[in-house]
């Protein structure tokens, strides 16, 4: 995704996440946003090195963040009018007609969560050749408002590398009882999400799913678990 963001070609940057509910669609996206902040984007050593990958390298980042819970109609509107100023008409078209204004920023909008196939989402794109646009989703048919490689495929997460990853969130020393601890967490996780996907017939998330729950939270419960 970075790759694809940093890219110079005109026209609006789309892109698809898609996948089964609770494979970390969410918290891939969120992932990626909180790294645009740094500036760890390219190796100065490479020959290939240009002013226009320099000048990326340090100023990628997104002037403006905007969440949208793409889940229904209802809450794709009220998020959009959330976004306009209060100078700006408070509807849909108000808002996309105050993003096309803004000419020369690189604010992008998340729409998480864009699971009914039934809703046209792309009418919820501001109509413009700027901007970016990121969308969770378990749908695979929207990735036709990207460009070819604008999209991929998110599947669950391996053990191991969960363990690291709750491993590295929850800033726990590194010994054999805390990878321990962390390695039973993964597999309470995944068997509650087993159960949880029987219950709903494949159509539910799981309510624990690390995706879904705010850093901070995950920080303290693991804390919690890990300390000695």
């Amino acid at each position: 995704m970075c790759k694809y963001f940093d890219s110079g070609h005109n026209g609006q940057h789309v892109f698809v996440l898609h996948g089964l509910g609770g494979s970390g669609k969410s918290q891939l996206a969120f992932k990626f946003l909180e790294d645009s902040k740094t500036v760890h984007r390219y190796d100065f050593s490479k020959n290939s090195m240009n002013f226009q990958m320099i000048y990326n390298y340090i100023n990628f980042r997104f002037s403006d963040i905007f969440y949208i819970d793409a889940t229904n109609q209802q809450t794709l509107e009220a998020d959009l009018m959330a976004i306009s100023p209060t100078n700006v008409a408070q509807s849909v078209a108000g808002c996309h007609q105050w993003l096309k204004s803004q000419h020369g920023q690189n604010w992008l909008l998340l729409f998480d969560n864009a699971d009914d196939v039934h809703l046209n989402l792309a009418t919820f794109f501001p109509d413009c050749r700027f901007g970016n646009v990121l969308v969770t989703t378990r749908n695979p048919q929207l990735s036709i408002h990207a460009r070819k490689d604008g999209n991929a495929k998110v599947t669950d997460m391996h053990p191991g590398d969960a363990k690291c990853l709750l491993m590295e969130m929850s800033q726990a020393e590194n010994s054999n009882e805390n990878e321990a601890v962390a390695a039973l967490i993964v597999k309470v996780i995944f068997l509650f999400w087993i159960v949880t996907l029987n219950l709903t017939g494949g159509t539910g998330t799981p309510l624990f799913c690390t995706g879904h729950l705010p850093s901070q939270c995950l920080h303290s419960s693991l804390s919690l678990l890990l300390i000695k």
